[in-house]
C-alpha cells in the first residue's frame, strides 16, 4: 500500500516539474518573440548617426555601381550656304500724302442738363381770422332775502340795465297780517302826515276780521298796487326775506331767456323775446318774475341784438 502510494506521489512530482519546465520555456519564448518584434519594428533614429548617409540601391551586399558620365551634347550641324538668288522684295506703291488740312468739325454742343422742376410750394393761404367768442358777462344782485344773476350771452356791443325795478315788490301779497301791523304804518319818509292816506289805501285791499286784517275775497291786488302795498308793510316792519307766499313751499330759481335788440331809432333799445326757461313750480310766482322783469330797461352799445339769462332764486 505504501509502495502504491509512493509511485502515485512521484508521478505527480513528475508531472508538476513537467508542467513547471513548460510553463518556463513558454514563458521564455514569449519573451524571445517579443524582442524580435520589437527589434523588427523599432524606427532608428538618424541623429544617432555621425557622417554622410549613403542610400544603397539592391541588395545590400552588392558592389557600387559607378555613376555614368554624362555624354556632351551634339553639335548642330552649320546649314549650307543657298545657291538660289533672293527674290526681289516688292516695294509697297507710296501712299499719297493729303496736304489738304482736314475740314474742322464743329462739336456737337452738348445740351445743357435741365434741371428737374421742384415742386412749388404753396404759400398758405391765410384764413380769415374768427372773432374770438364774447365772454359772458354776469352781474349779480340782491333784494330783501331774494338774490338773482342776469348772464349776457352773446353779441358785440355792451349791454346794460338802465334801470331795475326790485322784483320782490310784485310778488304776491299776504294774505293775513295782524292788526299791529296796520297800527304800525308810518308816514311817507319826509313827508308827514301822509299815514292815513297810505292806511286808506291798505283798507282798500284788505278788511279787519277778528283782529286781523285779511285780503278781502282773498284776491291779489294789481301790480301797481302791489308795488305800494310792499313798501308800505316793510316800512310797518313786516319780514319781507320770510313773506308769507314763500312759506311752506319749495320754490325753484325761476330762469328767463330774453333778448335785447340793437338800439332803435330814438336810441333805445326794446326787449324782444322773453320766455320762462325753467320755473318755480307755481305758475302764478312765476308770472310775477316775468311781470317784474319787463319792468327793467336796458341799454345797448352794439349794432345787433344781445342774448342773455336771467336767474331768480328765493
Amino acid at each position: 500500500m505504501t509502495a502504491v502510494r509512493d509511485d502515485w506521489l512521484r508521478a505527480r512530482q513528475r508531472k508538476r516539474a513537467a508542467i513547471a519546465w513548460s510553463s518556463a520555456l513558454g514563458v521564455y519564448v514569449l519573451a524571445f518573440a517579443v524582442a524580435m518584434l520589437v527589434s523588427l519594428f523599432a524606427v532608428e533614429e538618424l541623429a544617432d548617426f555621425s557622417g554622410p548617409i549613403v542610400v544603397r540601391l539592391g541588395s545590400p551586399d552588392g558592389m557600387d555601381v559607378p555613376k555614368p558620365s554624362m555624354e556632351p551634347a551634339p553639335t548642330p550641324a552649320a546649314p549650307e550656304p543657298d545657291t538660289t538668288a533672293p527674290a526681289p522684295e516688292s516695294v509697297p506703291a507710296p501712299v499719297p500724302v493729303n496736304t489738304t488740312a482736314p475740314a474742322l468739325v464743329p462739336a456737337k454742343p452738348a445740351s445743357p442738363k435741365v434741371p428737374k422742376p421742384t415742386p412749388a410750394v404753396t404759400a398758405p393761404v391765410p384764413q380769415p381770422e374768427t372773432p374770438p367768442a364774447p365772454v359772458p358777462v354776469v352781474l349779480r344782485g340782491s333784494e330783501s332775502g331774494n338774490s338773482y344773476d342776469m348772464t349776457y350771452l352773446s353779441g358785440s356791443g355792451v349791454v346794460s340795465r338802465s334801470l331795475y325795478v326790485p322784483i320782490w315788490l310784485y310778488m304776491r301779497v299776504p294774505n293775513e297780517l295782524p292788526a299791529s301791523l296796520y297800527e304800525a304804518i308810518p308816514d311817507l319818509p319826509k313827508l308827514p302826515g301822509t299815514k292815513e292816506a297810505r292806511k286808506k289805501i291798505f283798507t282798500t285791499w284788505y278788511k279787519e276780521d277778528g283782529g286781523l286784517w285779511q285780503l278781502k275775497n282773498f284776491r291779489q291786488p294789481d301790480y301797481d298796487s302791489r308795488a305800494t302795498l310792499w313798501i308800505m308793510l316793510e316800512d310797518a316792519g313786516y319780514d319781507v326775506k320770510n313773506a308769507e307766499y314763500k312759506n311752506g313751499k319749495h320754490l325753484r330759481p325761476v330762469t328767463i331767456l330774453f333778448k335785447v335788440s340793437a338800439p332803435g331809432p330814438d336810441g333805445d333799445p326794446v326787449l324782444e323775446a322773453v320766455h320762462i326757461e325753467s320755473g318755480s313750480y307755481y305758475s302764478d310766482i312765476d308770472e310775477d318774475v316775468l311781470y317784474g322783469f319787463r319792468k327793467a330797461e336796458f341799454s345797448n352799445s352794439g349794432s345787433s341784438s344781445i342774448t342773455g339769462r336771467f336767474t331768480y332764486r328765493f
